[in-house]
């Protein structure tokens, strides 16, 4: 037997969700190692001409541009998945997410540099991640979502539990540029069970004029705030707090282990999540809800509460709280994302969910813009990280 079929893959007719989760382990090992460091890196070539204000600003501006970008591309870009198929357009997606990170490992560090990051992204995620979700949410049952988002997540996290530390030795010893150049070869290779994909059908028209009528629509109120919370602290965790830890401790070893431990311990929390919250749904009534906004309140306070600590220890337990209570609020999110989506048909919904997510970041990052120059900035970061989720608790809606 073909190491293809033992794997459970055959070329054009392998279940979407097997493809998917192979690649979401090796991309997941591939971005754990990288995705930590890019804000660094591009914090880096601010500080270079601006200080440590210069190169928080400089994350800012990326994020402002990228995430731009992405608001005004998105609806054409579903237009051209609803053409390719979700397969091609995943593969895409990871092709453009490979010249992404093979310019910094061959080009130094500069602005332009940053800018083509940026407007490379403005594609790659839209074409990976519109089709990554309406996957998961067409091929998903819905009274398994939780156990379907406690196999992705435990397969990201798998991969996360010594990717960063690795990476974090890498960039120390051998530079950006070696770090940046393994990772491309990792990404490559998480594109090879894409091509083993079936084909899907599709699920019609992504337009502004249903963008429009989607957003105005009453019922979506719900979906609209929760994902503008949602790109906040998407926003907020994934770039501004590995630079938090990195500016308290100065080294990028041990900002990868530190997240390398925590991550560990935090994948006993997945398996317990995915179970409870199944079970809870099954039973009915508001059980899950409840489970969704206990969990969540307690993850809104460890976000802002990271502000109080600049030491290691200090650092270390919050982000070891925060790792073990966030699938406990992830994956019942998840799950009513994908029952959002699925109800919806998929693509048209991650399509729009895509253009308000990124208009969030691009308000959040003129917030974090506005507030950089004072002594209260990271308690203000952090507050609205903490307030992101709070928004997000309106999802419970679509139990």
């Amino acid at each position: 037997m073909h190491l293809s079929e033992r794997l459970g893959l055959r070329a054009g007719k392998t279940d979407s969700l097997i493809s998917m989760y192979w690649n979401v382990l090796l991309r997941g090992l591939g971005m754990s190692m990288l995705g930590l460091f890019v804000p660094i890196y591009i914090y880096k070539i601010g500080a270079d001409w601006g200080g440590m204000i210069g190169g928080l600003q400089l994350v800012a501006g990326y994020m402002l541009i990228q995430r731009s970008l992405i608001a005004l591309v998105t609806i054409w870009v579903g237009g051209l998945v609803n053409k390719l198929s979700f397969r091609w357009s995943v593969l895409l997606g990871s092709f453009l997410t490979v010249l992404y990170y093979l310019l910094p490992s061959l080009i130094d560090g500069s602005l332009m540099l940053v800018v083509v990051m940026a407007v490379i992204t403005a594609f790659s995620i839209p074409f990976y991640w519109l089709s990554r979700l309406s996957i998961l949410a067409v091929d998903g049952e819905h009274k398994s979502f939780g156990k379907e988002m406690g196999i992705v997540t435990l397969l990201e996290r798998g991969g996360a539990i010594l990717a960063p530390v690795v990476g974090g030795v890498v960039a120390q010893v051998f530079g950006f540029k070696t770090l940046f150049a393994v990772g491309v070869v990792v990404i490559s290779v998480s594109t090879v069970p894409l091509f083993y994909m079936k084909h899907h059908q599709h699920d019609g028209r992504v337009s502004w004029a249903g963008f429009k009528g989607w957003f105005k629509d009453i019922k979506n109120r719900h979906l609209v705030v929760s994902f503008v919370g949602e790109g906040m602290d998407g926003f907020i965790t994934s770039f501004y707090w590995p630079l938090y830890i990195f500016l308290m401790i100065g080294s990028l070893e041990v900002l990868g282990g530190l997240i390398s431990v925590t991550m560990f311990f935090s994948v006993l929390t997945v398996l317990l999540a995915s179970r409870w919250f199944d079970k809870k749904r099954a039973v009915g009534g508001k059980e899950d809800e409840k489970m969704f906004w206990w969990f969540g309140g307690l993850f809104a306070v460890t976000r802002v509460l990271r502000a109080g600590f600049g030491n290691l220890i200090g650092l270390f337990s919050i982000d070891l709280v925060t790792k073990l209570i966030a699938p406990l609020y992830w994956i019942p999110f998840g799950g009513y994302v994908c029952s959002a989506g699925k109800k919806a048909g998929g693509l048209r919904f991650y399509a729009y969910r895509e253009v308000v997510y990124s208009l969030a970041i691009v308000v959040a990052s003129g917030v974090v813009l506005l507030i950089l120059g004072f002594g209260w900035r990271w308690w203000g970061i952090f507050g609205l990280s903490a307030f992101g989720v709070l928004l997000t608790m309106k999802l419970a809606k679509e139990s």
